[in-house]
């Protein structure tokens, strides 16, 4: 009997030793999650970051579309403008011209 304990106390050593080492790799292997789920966070931040300068982006692509129309409708009424000033020009020209007929 004492040789079967003497047996068991060692097999009880190794088993020890065994669980000692599964316990460190998990310690280990937890350390590693926990640096997995840091970069995982810093990445998630940074995604984030960018979706918002996207929709930031986006909006002001609206905007610029917007500022864009605005343009084109300044710049047809410059042209509008513009005709009618040629032609209250032709009817200056023309007016002037009787007043220099009549003189």
């Amino acid at each position: 009997e004492i040789n079967n304990l003497r047996s068991l106390e060692g097999e009880n050593r190794s088993l020890r030793r065994e669980i000692d080492n599964l316990a460190s790799r998990n310690s280990d292997a937890q350390a590693e999650i926990m640096n997995a789920q840091k970069q995982f966070d810093s990445i998630q931040g940074e995604n984030d970051s960018l979706r918002r300068e996207i929709n930031n982006l986006r909006s002001l692509e609206g905007e610029n579309r917007s500022l864009r129309r605005e343009i084109d409708n300044l710049a047809s009424r410059n042209s509008d403008a513009q005709a009618e000033i040629m032609n209250a020009q032709k009817q200056f020209d023309s007016i002037q011209g009787e007043n220099d007929s009549l003189r």
